[in-house]
């Protein structure tokens, strides 16, 4: 009896402690699914998976990887008006399970969008284009609108055609927590992070719309010298590649947030010590 209860207190101590084996800085994943068209071809409608999470560290990684400690998770539908270039966030799902990414189709009905998430505990609704949900009174309703979505020939658009429609929509215009507000640093470490590029894209994205633009094109040049300096310190052609498509892609961000440093802020010319 003694035995059992002193492995019961160990299991419950060491669970507590597990749980704080994990690393301090907070990591997004977004992925987007497919959209839809509305029968004008001038609205999208798609949604976007938002999680936020910390990774197991030390003992808390055995024996396979450890469990990521979920911070945040939930699933958000969007409206996208083409002629605005603009998004609407028009409900959100909080509480669902199954894969990563959920499997989710969309469908347009008039004006209506029909919403379906299978895997899990499903989720079927219909939403109209103001965020207004309509409820699925009766059974029969509800297996009429799984069978309406099995013989929709209607395609989805491709994901990448969705990132590309949203690209310049700034972190903080999805209505949906940014990646600064799980991450509290001083500026300089928030540049320390962007020269080496640690963290995740949506990290040092957020970084850059809402530190580096408020700097001097000088100040923003002397960053981009210091990217160039950490790269000629990178051993391993696996790495430097790496980093190099990273210089690439940092630039090219730049120069969304701020057209006028298209041209000017440059990661592609040496750079002298």
């Amino acid at each position: 009896m003694k035995r059992l209860l002193f492995l019961i207190i160990l299991t419950v101590i060491l669970s507590g402690s597990l749980s704080c084996f994990h690393y301090k800085h907070v990591t997004f994943s977004i992925y987007f699914t497919g959209g839809a068209y509305n029968t004008d071809n001038n609205k999208v409608v798609f949604a976007r998976y938002c999680h936020i999470y910390q990774c197991p560290k030390g003992i808390a990684r055995f024996p396979d990887g450890g469990r990521v400690k979920t911070r945040y998770k939930t699933i958000f539908l969007y409206l996208f008006d083409i002629k605005t270039a603009s998004i609407k966030k028009l409900t959100e799902i909080k509480k669902f399970s199954g894969g990563i990414p959920p499997h989710i189709k969309l469908i347009w009905s008039g004006e209506n969008i029909i919403f379906q998430m299978r895997g899990g505990n499903s989720v079927l609704r219909i939403i109209n284009e103001k965020g207004n949900e309509k409820k699925i009174v009766s059974e029969a309703e509800k297996n009429k609108l799984a069978k309406s979505l099995k013989e929709c020939s209607q395609d989805m658009i491709p994901i990448k055609k969705i990132e590309k429609l949203v690209e310049h929509i700034k972190l903080d215009e999805w209505g949906a927590p940014a990646p600064l507000e799980y991450n509290h640093k001083k500026l300089k470490v928030y540049i320390s992070d962007l020269i080496k590029g640690r963290g995740d894209k949506f990290y040092r994205q957020a970084i850059i719309e809402k530190y580096i633009s408020n700097l001097s094109y000088e100040d923003r040049q002397k960053i981009a010298i210091k990217m160039l300096r950490h790269l000629k310190k990178i051993e391993g052609v696996g790495s430097r590649l790496s980093y190099e498509s990273y210089l690439y892609r940092w630039e090219h961000m730049l120069e969304k947030v701020l057209p006028e440093t298209k041209g000017k802020v440059k990661i592609n010319k040496k750079v002298s010590d």
